[in-house]
This record gives C-alpha cells, structure tokens and sequence, in this order.
C-alpha cells in the first residue's frame, strides 16, 4: 500500500500483513489523502479524509 498527499507526493509505503493492516495518519495534518492498494490482480484507490 502506498499512501499520497493529493499532489502526488508519497507519503509511506505499508506492508499489509493481512487483510486488515491499520494505518497510523497521526503525523499528517487535516486533509485528504490517497491510498492505493497494489494487488497481484488489480489495484484499488481510495481518498482518506482526515478530520
């Protein structure tokens, strides 16, 4: 998993040790953020919004 600020800058690279691997936002400010999930079949994107 990688996740990104919303102008492409990559933020942390995540290993996902299963299907549920938490994400620790805490040192990023408020804002919107990208993850994308590199799968062997596909990859997923998602916008995390943190308040």
């Amino acid at each position: 998993m990688l996740l990104f600020t919303p102008d492409g800058k990559k933020l942390k690279s995540i290993s996902a040790q299963s299907d549920r691997t938490p994400i620790d936002l805490s040192p990023y400010p408020a804002g919107w953020y990208l993850l994308k999930i590199i799968a062997e079949t596909k990859n997923i994107e998602f916008k995390i919004i943190k308040q």
